[in-house]
């Protein structure tokens, strides 16, 4: 019995789940002193990122797989020592977990500002015509009525907003205004606590070609190309009566999303909108019979134009002209008459806005524009970390189809900028040298922004 166990003892101890000593006059003791998990540490989470701007409702819950219970937690953002952590502004968020035996795993976790026109919407309420009432510090609403009359609010505090009205209403007897056409679909938008809010406005394909058409072109995509369309919207006074005069939004002060493809369904983005009516219209085009349609597409190294016609009675040809600003004009070609179908190729193109019209001239002399028609060449801006992680200099590439000027600034995962750079950025890859050494380690963010163009990169850097 004794030598059996003795054997036990030691298969325990190979193990690695007991200890022993003994000593010259005392007895053999025995010490359970944990066996080790073969299975590292696993750190699943689901995170409840932010929707309502500047405040602290995102949440972190963890879920752990492998190692040896018990664990602990240490959170890089405060005192927190479980698996939950709750009330967190945006930014960045690191926890360690240690378990039994002292293994221990990092992850970093990332708490952002959802933009609610971008995510999935909430339907509160509704009623014939769009009533609905805001509490909660919901931030967004979501409104269908028929054939996607609808409206999205976004709301930039917490408070209860009372009730805000979306109404879509169809005008079929005035498909103009001040000379211009108009969309027959006007909606009317009131708050009676919010005084300025964003506003998504939802109208159909069917009714861009209407209006496409009363204004003089073929297809609602030729409108739109032409840079014609603007919004009009008439002010709700206190007294509930409405401005005759409107405020016009020009390109560029809205936005126009193909919402839904696939349904046909456009929607207008308006930011910071009173209490008001509003249409959408479009310049009265000047677009001759003969033309059946004028567009374009942006190829890899060339800007392709193409038009066709339904009749060419004494046309003579079409002088290609081209511009910047959409004002001032330059010929860039000439194509003779002779088929209903043309096509031009400009390959003299950089990144930027470019304008293109047609100038078509008959036998007789007469001549006539045609609408305008914008392709634009985006920016093409890159931006990589050569080393990551890094000591004390990094490395970064910024790749552009521009001479520009560019940022360069590090922020902490608290939001407070560390390092600011200013560099200037030929054609092509630009290396950048950053010396760092004066930063701590640890997580921290770079981000890379264009000065004059709508560009920011933002890229996770970590100093060891």
């Amino acid at each position: 019995m004794i030598v059996r166990t003795y054997f036990l003892l030691l298969a325990l101890i190979g193990a690695g789940q007991l200890g022993y000593s003994q000593t010259c006059s005392g007895p053999l003791s025995v010490t359970v002193i944990g066996a080790s998990s073969a299975q590292p540490i696993i750190i699943d989470e689901q995170s409840s990122d932010i929707y309502c701007a500047n405040s602290s409702e995102g949440d972190i819950y963890l879920t752990l797989y492998g190692g040896t219970p018990q664990y602990e937690y240490q959170w890089s953002h405060d005192t927190i020592r479980t698996e939950i952590a709750t009330d967190l502004p945006e930014g960045n968020y690191t926890v360690t977990v240690t378990d039994a035996n002292g293994c221990s795993e990092k992850k970093t976790i990332a708490i952002i500002q959802v933009d609610p026109l971008l995510d999935s919407l909430q339907l509160l309420s509704m009623s014939a015509c769009g009533d609905c009432h805001l509490a909660d510090g919901m931030q967004s609403f979501f409104y269908f009525e028929d054939e996607y009359i609808a409206a999205i609010l976004d709301l930039e505090t917490e408070a209860a907003m009372g009730r805000t009205r979306v109404c879509a209403d169809i005008v079929d007897d005035t498909p103009y205004a001040f000379g211009d056409a108009l969309l027959q679909r006007c909606w009317t938008v009131e708050s009676e606590v919010q005084e300025q809010a964003d506003y998504r406005l939802f109208f159909s394909d069917e009714e861009l070609t209407a209006l496409a058409r009363t204004a003089g072109y073929i297809t609602g995509e030729d409108l739109i190309l032409s840079q014609s369309l603007y919004v009009n919207y008439y002010k709700i006074g206190a007294d509930q009566g409405i401005e005759q005069t409107p405020v016009q939004l020009l390109s560029g002060e809205f936005t126009l999303t193909r919402y839904d493809e696939q349904a046909g369904v456009w929607s207008l983005e308006l930011y910071q909108l009173p209490n008001a009516k509003v249409e959408l219209a479009a310049l009265q085009g000047v677009l001759p019979l003969e033309l059946l349609s004028f567009g374009g597409r942006v190829e890899s190294d060339h800007n392709a134009l193409t038009w066709s016609t339904a009749s060419e009675v004494a046309l003579r040809g079409f002088m290609v002209q081209r511009s910047g600003n959409g004002i001032l004009f330059d010929s860039i070609a000439w194509v003779d008459a002779g088929d209903d179908e043309y096509n031009h190729n400009d390959f003299d193109v950089s990144a930027g806005d470019h304008y293109y019209r047609l100038y078509m001239l008959d036998l007789d002399g007469s001549a006539e524009y045609s609408h305008i028609v914008r392709l634009r060449r985006d920016y093409n801006h890159t931006f990589e970390v050569v080393n990551n992680p890094f000591t004390d200099v990094l490395f970064a590439e910024v790749g552009t189809n521009k001479a520009s000027t560019g940022s360069i600034s590090v922020l902490s995962i608290n939001g407070q900028m560390v390092h600011s750079s200013r560099h200037e950025l030929g054609i092509g890859i630009t290396g950048i040298q950053l010396d760092l050494s004066s930063m701590p380690s640890g997580n921290y963010i770079i981000r890379y922004s264009n000065d004059g163009e709508s560009v920011g990169i933002s890229k996770k850097i970590v100093k060891i």
